[in-house]
């Protein structure tokens, strides 16, 4: 999350990194990040490879506020950074390298950040 308000001349970032092991099996990731939002949420996707990934659901929640993101509409909840393409047949994200560059990354939409502070 970037861009946290601390007061009224700072700001903060706060980053959690968790390592997945590439597997067929379902694997789940908790981020706790306590009482802090952002206006800019990302998910990064790892740089080191060029990789496919399917997420079945993501649940997000902010104080008494939830909500559940099914992996089949992603595209209605987070934008695609230049890196990442979905397949709307697989319902695969697909990461990709440009110019030797590979930064993949799901940048949650402001309309969804609204829904969970409100």
């Amino acid at each position: 999350m970037d861009n946290i308000k601390v007061d009224e001349f700072q700001r903060k970032s706060i980053v959690i990194t968790e390592d997945v092991v590439a597997t067929t099996s379902l694997d789940f990731i908790n981020a706790n990040f306590g009482e802090n939002i952002s206006s800019r949420i990302v998910l990064n996707l790892g740089n080191k490879e060029v990789k496919k990934v399917v997420i079945n659901e993501l649940i997000m929640s902010y104080g008494d506020n939830s909500i559940i993101i099914d992996g089949n509409s992603i595209l209605d909840s987070f934008k695609l950074n230049e890196f990442v393409e979905f397949d709307s047949t697989s319902k695969e994200l697909k990461t990709k390298r440009i110019n030797n560059n590979h930064a993949p990354a799901l940048i949650l939409k402001p309309k969804v950040i609204n829904q969970l502070m409100n």
